[in-house]
């Protein structure tokens, strides 16, 4: 890797954090725009005229078709070829003379059936065995139609609400988790103090109620249009879209979403509060190094964590296990930094809104 290499990816990836927002400030634009043209002429610098593409000059238009039309969800293409890519996956049995496209329905139909017929079998399934057959099959087709399926319910850029729920996992409420037990024991307490106690509790006070510690589990929510699907359900034992961002007064944690669940609490509170457990990293206090780059690109939100390493529920200044669904800010992606000791965890955020284009000189 060249030593100029660093600096213009990240060039590159702050310039895109603004332009891909679902919701961008027009005196954003202009910084932007000259991230991208950095990127853009250090890399004809350095690989030279042949190695540059359409798509390089393309996207220098992007700054005005979004003054013309909008962020770029509103014109965007990922979901049609995404469609396509669905579509073209299908077996069509080299049929010619417009039978492809026919085949090609069909067996998106064919697939859509299945798919809502395992999850009907999936609720009321008791046969371990054949749940893990059930939720197999379904885990296979996710990654593909999970984007489709998704846009069929909700719209990408005007989603009526800021969080949906998903389905639930099963149609009986199942147990709380120790520590999401106590999380939610103290949240109550503290906004009504002495309104709730454990079923062993000894002498509790007069007037509360016994802490639920039931609750009915889900297969995910949606987060401004993002599916957030939480650790327990992961297919491939990957943390995925489970890891977000949650911001405290004015305080971001980051961490794994265990589980997605709806509680209820006689003499709290009315209706059904959409909650989730949470495992907390453990971030690393990080000297800042000579000419490292990443730091004059906060609107990266680049931060380090211990490796493997999380707050113990209880644990002096860790946070509660437990907090409203909707106090996610967004999700993040995670990766591994090999070339240090110890290892280390390194996490981006993914807002979907930038609140700052905030960029020092380099």
């Amino acid at each position: 890797m060249k030593k100029e290499e660093p600096v213009i990816f990240l060039c590159l990836s702050a310039a895109l954090k603004i332009f891909c927002g679902s919701s961008i400030k027009l005196d954003m634009l202009p910084r932007a725009e000259e991230l991208l043209q950095e990127y853009l002429l250090e890399y004809k610098k350095m690989y030279g005229t042949e190695s540059m593409k359409p798509n390089f000059h393309w996207a220098v238009h992007l700054t005005q078709q979004i003054r013309d039309y909008g962020p770029v969800y509103n014109f965007w293409a990922f979901l049609s070829e995404r469609l396509n890519k669905v579509l073209k996956s299908s077996n069509s049995n080299n049929w010619t003379g417009g039978q492809v496209e026919i085949s090609m329905m069909r067996e998106f139909a064919r697939g859509s059936r299945l798919d809502s017929l395992a999850r009907s079998a999936l609720v009321t399934a008791e046969s371990p065995v054949v749940k893990a057959i059930l939720e197999q099959m379904l885990g296979e087709k996710q990654e593909a139609s999970g984007t489709v399926q998704d846009a069929a319910t909700i719209d990408e850029l005007f989603v009526s609400e800021h969080v949906q729920p998903g389905p639930p996992i099963g149609s009986a409420p199942r147990q709380l988790s120790d520590a999401a037990r106590v999380a939610i024991y103290n949240n109550y307490n503290q906004i009504r103090p002495g309104c709730v106690h454990y079923a062993l509790e000894l002498n509790p006070p007069r007037g509360s109620y016994q802490l639920n510690d039931s609750a009915s589990f889900l297969e995910y929510a949606l987060l401004d249009g993002r599916r957030i699907t939480p650790l327990s359900r992961s297919v491939h034992n990957s943390a995925g879209s489970s890891l977000v961002k949650v911001v405290l007064d004015n305080i971001s944690l980051y961490s794994e979403v265990i589980n997605v669940f709806t509680h209820v609490q006689q003499g709290v509170a009315s209706g059904t509060h959409l909650l989730a457990e949470f495992r907390w990293m453990v971030e690393l206090d990080v000297v800042p190094v000579e000419d490292d780059p990443q730091s004059y690109f906060p609107v990266l939100d680049i931060k380090c964590f211990k490796l493997n390493t999380y707050w113990e529920s209880g644990e002096a200044g860790a946070p509660p296990a437990v907090f409203p669904f909707n106090f996610i800010n967004c999700q993040i992606a995670r990766g591994i930094i090999e070339t240090t000791d110890p290892l280390m965890w390194i996490i981006t955020s993914l807002d979907r809104v930038c609140n700052t284009h905030l960029v020092q000189n380099y």
